[in-house]
């Protein structure tokens, strides 16, 4: 499986496509990792943010995807993602 868009970081991990978005989980150094949701190969054409994973479809599958590859922990995704009401 081949990422359909270009994507400008070389840290990123592809975690696959879902609804012709490309998801990726990132690291970002270990300061703070990220998940992503990218839809063109336009640089700025994306969503991240662990803190969305909720609230967000795309970035909620990003975060059950980097969980079962064990790039990311629960109780990570759990302490910096928003809760909904």
């Amino acid at each position: 499986m081949k990422p359909a868009y270009t994507h400008d970081c070389d840290c990123c991990k592809f975690l696959g496509t879902y609804k012709k978005h490309d998801l990726y989980f990132c690291a970002q150094g270990g300061v703070l990792p990220t998940l992503i949701a990218r839809r063109s190969d336009d640089g700025p054409d994306y969503i991240s943010g662990l803190s969305f994973a909720a609230v967000s479809p795309l970035l909620g599958e990003a975060g059950k995807r980097a969980i079962a590859q064990g790039l990311l922990s629960q109780a990570t995704l759990d302490k910096y993602s928003m809760q909904r009401d």
